[in-house]
Protein backbone atom coordinates (compact mmCIF):
# COMPACT_ATOMS: atom_id res chain seq x y z
CA UNK A 1 0.00 0.00 0.00
CA UNK A 2 1.18 3.47 -0.57
CA UNK A 3 -0.37 7.12 -0.15
CA UNK A 4 0.28 10.72 -0.66
CA UNK A 5 1.12 13.03 1.86
CA UNK A 6 0.31 16.42 1.83
CA UNK A 7 2.03 19.40 3.99
CA UNK A 8 0.51 18.91 7.27
CA UNK A 9 -0.04 15.37 7.08
CA UNK A 10 1.77 12.29 8.49
CA UNK A 11 1.51 8.71 8.36
CA UNK A 12 1.65 5.80 11.11
CA UNK A 13 2.66 2.54 10.04
CA UNK A 14 0.75 -0.30 11.66
CA UNK A 15 3.02 -3.61 11.12
CA UNK A 16 0.82 -6.31 12.39
CA UNK A 17 -1.95 -5.38 9.85
CA UNK A 18 0.45 -3.16 7.45
CA UNK A 19 -2.33 -0.38 7.22
CA UNK A 20 -1.13 3.54 6.62
CA UNK A 21 -3.06 5.52 8.26
CA UNK A 22 -2.69 9.43 7.42
CA UNK A 23 -3.19 12.16 10.34
CA UNK A 24 -2.88 15.81 11.01
CA UNK A 25 0.18 16.83 11.76
CA UNK A 26 -0.41 18.88 14.98
CA UNK A 27 2.11 21.23 13.38
CA UNK A 28 4.70 22.15 11.27
CA UNK A 29 7.78 22.33 14.03
CA UNK A 30 6.64 19.07 15.28
CA UNK A 31 10.33 17.63 14.98
CA UNK A 32 11.87 20.81 15.46
CA UNK A 33 13.61 19.17 18.73
CA UNK A 34 15.12 16.47 16.03
CA UNK A 35 16.14 18.52 13.07
CA UNK A 36 16.84 22.15 14.67
CA UNK A 37 14.66 23.52 12.08
CA UNK A 38 11.67 25.93 13.10
CA UNK A 39 9.25 26.99 9.96
CA UNK A 40 6.92 29.34 10.09
CA UNK A 41 4.69 30.39 7.49
CA UNK A 42 1.98 33.15 8.29
CA UNK A 43 2.11 31.50 11.66
CA UNK A 44 -0.02 33.54 14.05
CA UNK A 45 2.34 34.71 17.08
CA UNK A 46 0.99 32.79 19.84
CA UNK A 47 1.47 29.84 17.49
CA UNK A 48 5.17 31.09 17.48
CA UNK A 49 5.34 31.25 20.99
CA UNK A 50 3.94 28.10 21.86
CA UNK A 51 6.72 26.53 19.15
CA UNK A 52 9.34 28.57 20.59
CA UNK A 53 8.49 27.80 24.19
CA UNK A 54 8.59 23.61 23.22
CA UNK A 55 11.71 24.38 21.37
CA UNK A 56 13.87 25.54 23.76
CA UNK A 57 12.54 24.37 27.01
CA UNK A 58 11.35 28.30 27.97
CA UNK A 59 8.59 30.40 28.53
CA UNK A 60 7.89 32.39 25.36
CA UNK A 61 4.60 34.68 25.39
CA UNK A 62 3.47 37.27 24.40
CA UNK A 63 0.97 39.83 25.59
CA UNK A 64 -0.46 40.95 22.22
CA UNK A 65 -3.81 39.87 21.66
CA UNK A 66 -3.78 40.14 17.57
CA UNK A 67 -4.53 36.96 15.64
CA UNK A 68 -3.51 39.16 12.31
CA UNK A 69 0.12 39.73 13.74
CA UNK A 70 1.93 36.59 11.96
CA UNK A 71 5.56 35.68 11.14
CA UNK A 72 7.08 34.13 8.30
CA UNK A 73 10.24 32.89 8.33
CA UNK A 74 12.79 29.76 8.75
CA UNK A 75 15.44 28.95 11.54
CA UNK A 76 18.04 26.22 11.08
CA UNK A 77 19.97 26.04 14.41
CA UNK A 78 19.36 29.41 15.65
CA UNK A 79 19.73 29.92 18.75
CA UNK A 80 16.34 31.50 20.91
CA UNK A 81 18.33 34.77 21.19
CA UNK A 82 18.64 35.27 17.38
CA UNK A 83 14.91 34.27 16.49
CA UNK A 84 13.31 36.71 18.92
CA UNK A 85 15.61 39.24 17.48
CA UNK A 86 14.14 38.38 13.90
CA UNK A 87 11.12 38.31 15.77
CA UNK A 88 11.23 42.47 17.42
CA UNK A 89 12.91 43.76 13.93
CA UNK A 90 10.22 41.91 11.69
CA UNK A 91 7.52 42.62 13.88
CA UNK A 92 7.92 45.60 15.58
CA UNK A 93 8.16 44.60 18.75
CA UNK A 94 9.75 44.62 21.85
CA UNK A 95 10.76 41.35 24.11
CA UNK A 96 11.60 41.54 27.53
CA UNK A 97 13.44 38.49 29.65
CA UNK A 98 12.10 38.13 32.98
CA UNK A 99 14.17 35.27 34.76
CA UNK A 100 13.38 31.95 32.81
CA UNK A 101 10.12 33.77 30.88
CA UNK A 102 10.48 35.83 27.76
CA UNK A 103 7.31 38.45 27.30
CA UNK A 104 6.72 39.72 24.09
CA UNK A 105 4.74 43.29 23.88
CA UNK A 106 4.23 46.44 21.43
Amino acid sequence: NSVMLTAGEQANYAHKSKDIEVVQTPDFNYLSWKTGILNFYDTPLNQVCEDLSKHFNVEVISTIDNNDLVLTGNFKNDSLSNILVSIELTLDLQIEQLENKYVITN
